[in-house]
């Protein structure tokens, strides 16, 4: 019984990553998801249309503005994602919980995530 606890337990967050913001997109970049191999990632973004994040929290952002997903090898080859969601549950000023949904051609994707914020290089010109 308590070995099955503590498994469910890491399986409850076993999204790992970065994001960054750029103009009115954040991308979130997963690393470590279940089912990946070494060196792949998942890469979800979101239009948040100048609004910060912690504005809508815990309502699916696909609902009301753009969700894309992208799933990228070590070499740079991404496949686009038929479906993608994401749901933001907390902010604070340097990281971000929450649940995405991304389906692959079949495959599905789905958890709990924990990101920290990565400034981006170079840095984002927005006009």
């Amino acid at each position: 019984m308590i070995l099955l606890a503590s498994s469910a337990t890491i399986l409850a967050a076993d999204t790992k990553g970065w994001y960054d913001i750029c103009c009115d997109s954040t991308e979130f970049h997963f690393t470590q998801f279940p089912g990946y191999a070494a060196g792949e990632e998942l890469r979800v973004r979101i239009s948040t249309h100048n609004l910060p994040l912690g504005e809508v929290l815990n309502t699916w952002w696909g609902t009301h503005w753009t969700v894309t997903g992208r799933r990228c090898d070590h070499a740079g080859n991404c496949k686009d994602a038929t479906k993608a969601d994401l749901q933001v549950q907390r902010v604070t000023k340097h990281h971000v919980w929450g649940r995405y949904v991304a389906d692959f051609n079949g495959q599905h994707l789905e958890g709990q995530f924990t990101v920290k914020y990565r400034q981006r290089r170079p840095l984002c010109i927005c006009e």
